[in-house]
């Protein structure tokens, strides 16, 4: 009697447990029926030339929180810098406005994609998961109508699959808008709308980016759950570009798609690992590997502990004389003057190169020097004679067995110091003879603590491979540009009133915290992998000096 009672209780939580399981499987497959696809790539079409996709927004947001630009922001004196612009973006209308409507939304999966017209020009389609009401998507995409120019007309609408379409003409284009499940989708055209309904509903017929084998190639190279993804086709991009005759830098984009000539596409993806931020850009170019040069890694040699960054890659010398050629037209004088050494350089040396530096504490400017593997010793030989009969002002002399050419310039005394694995070229003619005599006895870079988090990429580089001390490099330059944003803030008033100079904070509370960036490249059969890691990326670190050089130049030397 008393057992029969005991498993009254334990059966009665089994039947519980069981119909919270059906439900809990009845909710998922009414999801999977009413929510659509919950991959952005099995929206976009197959014949997509430009994706972009951020997977997992809430995911995302936590992984910042971990991140060593994160950890710095937090630190009080840094939080007090920044408090006056992030409440000018915080309080304004436009602010206001978007955060409201964001946190309404509650958006976890959006992506762009781009397709080619059959006229020069682009369809564009823009969807997004959401987790609020349906009304708040209306919202969104009212406001969003209101916002943009051109607006004329009442709105078009249709029924397809059972779901509302409405349009608003803009200009020449229209803008149309659906709800599919929980995708919230905008187009630039009522037929990839319908496509896009399509794919969101399950329908057969369709062909989905998610499914082509490119897509699937590109995507198994890069990074797993990115933060962000982006997919292109670069040549048709550049052709439609091209075409479309009004897109600004459409020259400059066919030149750089031109030097992709075979790559059938390019991913980038960007992931943030714990205090780190990497990147990875793949180029699927089928390669033939015998027929590369790779790295040997010997540069790293040439490096100290003290060095602090160190850039090791490969060129073709081969082709140095075959560029000359293309480049006469453009730069006649200078290709002249570089003729003759191309010829015996591209015999001589290669295909290894490196560029070692640091930068003391208190200098304007890094110390560096370049080096260059010699091929052929004999040959290397004959071009320092060649410069130092050939150069005004060189005078070459042999230190225990090193050839040691000095040659003078505007910007002081080069050195060329030869051995038998490297010529260097430099400015410190006493460290050149050091590294190259093999005097120094210093461990290498890769023997520092701060190399650990390097190694992994270093020896799976076969192309490229960088280190840069992010925490010296940033000291060094913060403290250069600390005087030159108090100067600018004098001069243009307006500065002050988005950030107070007065308050930034030292270079040490932000440079502690900083890892340091390391890149590499590979190449493969299937293409080429650059990938990149740091507290930014060496893609953002680029892309935010750049974006801050752009600044200063508009502030300081424009009226």
């Amino acid at each position: 009697m008393e057992m029969g009672l005991a498993h009254r209780p334990m059966k009665k939580a089994i039947i519980i447990l069981a119909v919270l399981g059906v439900f809990i499987l009845a909710g998922v497959l009414f999801f999977k029926r009413s929510g659509g696809p919950s991959k952005a790539s099995l929206l976009a079409p197959a014949d997509t030339v430009f994706y972009v996709n951020i997977p997992n927004v809430p995911m995302s947001g936590f992984r910042w929180q971990k991140t060593a630009l994160a950890r710095i922001a937090a630190e009080p004196e840094v939080a007090a810098f920044l408090k006056k612009p992030t409440t000018l973006v915080r309080e304004s209308p436009v602010g206001k406005e978007v955060l409201k409507l964001l946190a309404a939304l509650k958006p976890g999966n959006i992506f762009f994609a781009m397709t080619e017209e059959s006229s020069p020009g682009f369809n564009a389609l823009l969807g997004f998961q959401f987790w609020g009401k349906r009304s708040d998507f209306d919202i969104a995409v009212e406001r969003l109508r209101q916002r943009l120019p051109g607006g004329s007309g009442e709105l078009k609408t249709e029924i397809y699959r059972g779901i509302d379409l409405s349009g608003s003409r803009h200009g020449d284009r229209v803008l149309w808008s659906a709800a599919a499940g929980r995708w919230g989708l905008l187009a630039s055209n009522l037929d990839v709308l319908r496509s896009a309904i399509d794919r969101a509903t399950g329908a057969e017929s369709v062909t989905r980016l998610g499914e082509s084998e490119q897509f699937r190639k590109v995507a198994a190279a890069l990074p797993s759950e990115p933060d962000l993804l982006v997919f292109v086709r670069p040549d048709k991009v550049a052709n439609a570009l091209i075409h479309s005759g009004h897109a600004a830098g459409a020259e400059l984009i066919l030149a750089q798609a031109a030097a992709l000539k075979g790559a059938e596409a390019v991913g980038a993806a960007w992931k943030m690992e714990g205090e780190l931020q990497r990147d990875a850009v793949f180029v699927m170019r089928p390669r033939n590997l015998e027929a590369l040069p790779k790295l040997s890694h010997q540069a790293m040699e040439l490096t100290t502990a003290d060095s602090d960054f160190f850039f090791d890659f490969v060129l073709n010398f081969d082709a140095l004389p075959g560029f000359l050629e293309v480049m006469e037209d453009t730069f006649p004088d200078e290709v002249f003057r570089l003729e003759p050494y191309s010829k015996v350089f591209s015999q001589a040396f290669g295909p290894e190169c490196a560029v070692v530096g640091n930068w003391a504490t208190g200098k304007m400017a890094p110390s560096a020097f370049v080096a260059v593997q010699v091929r052929n010793k004999e040959k290397a030989a004959s071009f320092s004679r060649f410069l130092a009969e050939n150069v005004d002002g060189a005078v070459s002399n042999i230190v225990q067995e090193t050839s040691v050419t000095t040659i003078p310039s505007g910007q002081g005394e080069f050195t060329f110091v030869q051995n038998d694995k490297f010529l260097l070229v430099g400015t410190n003619a006493a460290q050149l003879v050091e590294l190259a005599t093999g005097e120094g006895g210093n461990a290498t870079k890769a023997a520092t603590p701060g190399f650990e988090s390097g190694i992994k990429a270093y020896r799976g580089a076969n192309e490229m491979f960088g280190f840069i001390d992010t925490r010296v490099v940033f000291e060094n330059l913060y403290t250069s540009l600390v005087p030159v944003l108090r100067l600018s803030a004098m001069m243009v008033p307006k500065v002050s009133e988005v950030i107070n100079v007065e308050k930034m904070p030292a270079a040490e509370t932000i440079g502690k915290i900083l890892p340091p960036i390391v890149v590499s490249q590979k190449v493969s059969a299937e293409g080429t992998l650059l990938e990149s890691s740091g507290p930014v990326s060496l893609t953002q670190f680029l892309m935010i000096g750049g974006a801050a050089a752009d600044v200063a130049k508009q502030n300081l030397f424009k009226r």
